[in-house]
């Protein structure tokens, strides 16, 4: 369930790039989203820094770059959000915990 102090979440580019990060099997990094999303640079590193702050998103550094990938403690929050604004199918169901 969404807490009304989460509602930051909600952000277009937040919403996407964590759309972006459940649809995908491996990690991505930041140039995977300029350039799927057409996102700029800095509003990339700015919504990824947030998400990790918060939790939703695992940094991991690979030579000179910074793979990301969804926290596994949020995906079923995740889930209920992206299925409530409609970026990801109803039927997908939850993780069992």
């Amino acid at each position: 369930m969404v807490e009304p102090r989460d509602l930051w979440i909600f952000e277009r580019n937040r919403l996407l790039i964590l759309k972006s990060l459940f649809c995908c099997e491996n990690h991505l990094c930041s140039s995977d989203f300029m350039n799927s999303l057409d996102i700029p640079k800095n509003l990339v590193s700015y919504h990824l820094k947030t998400l990790r702050e918060n939790g939703y998103v695992q940094e991991k550094p690979v030579g000179r770059n910074k793979n990301y990938q969804l926290h596994p403690n949020k995906i079923n929050q995740v889930i209920y959000v992206l299925k409530a604004v409609g970026l990801i199918d109803e039927a997908i169901p939850l993780e069992n915990k």
